[in-house]
């Protein structure tokens, strides 16, 4: 039942960074470039909400056992870079073919 455990706080990394990407990108596609003030606004309120949530779900792992923090933001950390980098790759391959 532990290893059961273990699992779904990894699970909940991957989760957690592939929601953390998304709505950055739902935050940088409402950005209105004539209305920058508000659109500074969603910046900052849609970081910050993102960090709020990260906190209470790191602090939610801490308070289960320090190997289920260790397993969130290892499994945080390497889904966040691993969609980084397929997202890099995407975006070179769009610029080669528009040269």
């Amino acid at each position: 039942m532990n290893l059961l455990i273990y699992v779904l706080w990894f699970l909940a990394g991957a989760g957690l960074a592939i929601l953390f990407l998304k709505s950055i990108q739902g935050s940088i596609a409402r950005i209105q470039p004539d209305k920058q003030k508000t659109s500074a606004r969603l910046i900052l309120l849609s970081t910050l909400l993102r960090w709020i949530i990260i906190f209470i779900t790191f602090w939610l792992a801490l308070s289960h056992s320090f190997l289920s923090l260790l397993l969130i933001f290892v499994s945080f950390s390497l889904t966040r870079l691993l969609l980084l980098y397929r997202y890099q790759h995407k975006l070179s391959v769009q610029a080669d073919r528009a040269l």
